[in-house]
């Protein structure tokens, strides 16, 4: 699941009030758009127990960061090395669980 920012369109109009509106609009998304953490998506991940995992993150780029949104037991999740952070995110997991991540 991507979450991308879609890029803000003004609709041309002559009302002076609306032009105030969507200048107001732009300000706002522009100042959000650029933020690297945005441009990411979900990953759910597994854990049959304690162990490494290669995980393929999809981004197309090297990753910067990951959040773990969401997990179902008591585990602690790491970062184990940075080979190949353009295609791959290697994570290590102290026991089983079921992991929602946000990759960016």
């Amino acid at each position: 699941m991507s979450l991308e920012v879609t890029p803000y369109r003004r609709v041309n109009d002559l009302d002076v009030k609306l032009d105030q509106v969507q200048d107001a609009v732009s300000d706002s998304l522009n100042s959000i758009a650029p933020k690297q953490i945005l441009a990411g998506h979900i990953l759910n991940v597994n854990f049959s127990g304690a162990g490494a995992k290669l995980i393929t993150h999809g981004l197309g780029r090297n990753i910067i960061g990951w959040i773990v949104i969401d997990k179902d037991a008591v585990a602690d999740v790491y970062r184990t090395n940075k080979d190949n952070p353009k295609s791959f995110l290697n994570l290590t997991a102290s026991a089983a669980v079921n992991l929602k991540l946000w990759v960016f």
